[in-house]
């Protein structure tokens, strides 16, 4: 994630906290849009998914939750391919 991506991403965290569900929404948004890390973004998708629920748009909350589970699987078994890789070049090289 990009250092913009992550100040706005981090801005959104702290304004969902203070009740701001808004306020995160854009901001998460902002980070959706500078962000090109499949994990980063499916954390941000769920995110602004959780604004969303509080806003009650629920046909963009599921929406959103629908792309960071997509993502976030892919990305999760691309990870886990490569620890398992790496590990199984450990054992055989050794």
């Amino acid at each position: 994630m990009t250092q913009d991506a992550t100040a706005f991403k981090e801005e959104g965290n702290n304004l969902f906290k203070t009740g701001d569900i808004q306020g995160a929404l854009c901001s998460y948004t902002k980070a959706l849009k500078l962000s090109e890390n499949k994990s980063d973004n499916a954390i941000l998708y769920r995110n602004r998914s959780a604004c969303y629920l509080k806003l009650e748009d629920y046909s963009k909350a599921e929406t959103d939750a629908s792309k960071g589970m997509q993502l976030y699987d892919r990305s999760f078994c691309v990870q886990i391919s490569d620890r398992i890789q790496v590990k199984c070049k450990t054992v055989w090289i050794g």
